[in-house]
């Protein structure tokens, strides 16, 4: 079996960093695949814009709402409507702690909503939690399937 892996969409290169370096300490197992906007997040889940399906090894999506192009919220949507992988487990993983944002993503379909810790203690503490939480004690029998393109 492969390697984890978690889909990172965040536009921040410091955020993305210092995710990055958190899954590095905490669980270097994982791999991280990062997309830095909205549109190329809707586009690599879309079969029309992106043929290539995700990699069966893909078990979480950390989603950023504050996105260039196509916000959080609508990359949300996409995934739990339009794409091959409806039932991925996507974590809400932003600095937002806004009660109407919180409420719209659990309307929208995500699986948990964590805001960024500000210090890299807590952001270690976090990735531990994500890691362990979606990829080791909440793992399906199977992995979610890829549905193929529609006709």
């Amino acid at each position: 079996m492969s390697n984890p892996t978690v889909l990172y969409i965040e536009d921040s290169p410091d955020d993305v960093l210092f995710v990055q370096r958190a899954f590095r300490q905490v669980a270097p197992a994982v791999d991280l695949l990062v997309i830095p906007s909205g549109q190329a997040a809707v586009d690599y889940f879309d079969p029309a814009a992106h043929p290539q399906p995700p990699p069966e090894s893909l078990r979480l999506v950390l989603l950023d709402l504050n996105l260039p192009g196509r916000s959080g919220h609508y990359v949300l949507g996409q995934i739990r409507r339009a794409s091959r992988t409806p039932r991925i487990p996507v974590v809400i993983f932003s600095a937002s702690n806004q009660q109407k944002d919180i409420d719209a993503c659990y309307a929208e379909g995500c699986n948990a909503y964590l805001i960024k810790p500000t210090d890299s203690q807590g952001l270690r503490d976090m990735i531990a939690l994500v890691a362990t939480t979606w990829l080791t004690e909440n793992l399906p029998t199977t992995p979610a399937p890829i549905l193929p393109p529609p006709n």
